[in-house]
């Protein structure tokens, strides 16, 4: 084919993108600074949350929300069983059980059913994941955390631009935390920040980034005490943002309503494009509690419905629709169309199924959306034409 191709993410860098980072790199400041003070202001003010700790990763935010947490060896976290792996290995690494939860297949976030049945009095914590730009139904999350002291961590890695209930996701749990990692809707290489409306958590989570001190290096170089030495009042380590990676993101905040309506626009060409094809199940369009974020446009390729047949024959339609999936997807591929898988299982991970004793079927929803899902192209600077060749080739896809 002539035309160039389509991947599956691009970052959009413009050049007052670049001009901000290149004003930081000359100002001779570049480590955590002003930057990410500035970073941190504009993320509390896009979603409304106060207190914004600005971290190296997503990953290394969740690891911070769970020490900052107190969650200890033994204690139980609840993790969807369908979702990126960093969200079980954060609790795995604090030495606390992961203690996996479907999903559903239909909004691929917490099925509430499984999760009423995971909580039990060991529980700690729910790691609520709000997949691909969709909040989770978290009113009826809390209704089953009720009483209970169960604390809510928010994965918002993707959810940018997500909303419930007219609240920022992200504002809802105890702590969140985002990412910018290179496909996310705003980045700044990789990165993460961790918010909370609780102020001592935050700050609590800024001393452990910063090897357990309250005092940054930047507030030491401009003492006029040069002796003084921080105190470090808690066990931390370096999890510190740059200044570099905090201007470029401080570059990209001042039009982040533009970046969000073009994803949106670019999800409802989709959309439109593909309610006609009856073997593509597309994003869920819920009630008006919930504004999608499109951080991903993830369809189910269902040629059948398996929610109502019995476990084996689900099975085997969805290994058959698994077969679909990957047929359409190198079909794409070879016309030069970038896609992926929507997630993985993390119960099919070798090292969570060996070490859990699981099987890749023990969670069902998850298994099908691990076989059946795939992400089509969505990304800034995104045409209406791209959209279009992704969805003819489809169209014309031979089931």
């Amino acid at each position: 084919m002539d035309q160039p191709p389509i991947p599956i993410s691009k970052p959009n860098i413009t050049a007052a993108d670049i001009e901000t980072v290149v004003e930081t790199l000359n100002s001779g400041w570049i480590v955590q600074g002003p930057q990410v003070d500035r970073f941190e202001r504009m993320w509390s003010e896009f979603t409304n949350i106060p207190n914004c700790a600005a971290v190296t990763s997503c990953t290394s935010g969740l690891s911070l929300a769970i020490q900052a947490l107190a969650i200890k060896p033994g204690d139980e976290v609840i993790v969807p069983a369908f979702t990126w792996v960093a969200t079980a290995n954060a609790v795995q690494l604090a030495g606390a059980k992961v203690v996996f939860c479907d999903i559903s297949p239909e909004t691929f976030n917490l099925d509430l059913g499984s999760l009423r049945e995971k909580i039990s009095a060991r529980t700690k914590a729910i790691m609520v994941v709000h997949l691909f730009g969709l909040s989770a139904d978290m009113t009826a999350i809390k209704d089953l955390t009720k009483n209970r002291n169960i604390k809510i961590i928010e994965d918002a890695a993707c959810g940018f631009g997500a909303f419930f209930n007219g609240h920022h996701v992200g504002a809802l749990g105890d702590i969140s935390v985002f990412s910018f990692h290179p496909r996310k809707a705003i980045t700044t290489g990789e990165g993460g920040m961790v918010c909370s409306n609780d102020e001592d958590l935050i700050r609590q989570v800024k001393a452990m980034r910063d090897h357990g001190s309250h005092i940054s290096d930047k507030t030491r170089h401009d003492s006029s005490k040069p002796y003084q030495l921080a105190d470090h009042e808690v066990l931390g380590s370096n999890a510190r943002m740059t200044d570099i990676q905090a201007a470029l993101g401080c570059s990209q905040m001042r039009r982040a309503n533009q970046i969000l309506d073009h994803r949106r626009e670019i999800a409802q060409f989709y959309s439109s494009d593909l309610q006609a094809v009856s073997w593509l199940k597309l994003p869920l369009v819920l009630d008006d509690r919930f504004i999608h974020g499109y951080q991903s446009y993830v369809c189910m390729v269902r040629e059948h419905s398996t929610c109502h047949e019995d476990l084996s024959t689900r099975i085997d339609l969805i290994n058959k629709q698994h077969i679909l999936r990957n047929q359409l997807m190198e079909f794409l591929q070879k016309n030069l169309i970038s896609t992926r898988p929507g997630t993985h299982s993390i119960t099919t991970l070798s090292f969570f199924k060996n070490l859990y004793k699981l099987k890749s079927e023990d969670f069902i929803g998850a298994f099908e959306a691990h076989n059946c899902s795939i992400s089509l192209p969505i990304y800034s600077g995104m045409h209406r034409e791209e959209v279009h060749l992704v969805t003819k080739l489809i169209k014309g896809f031979a089931v």
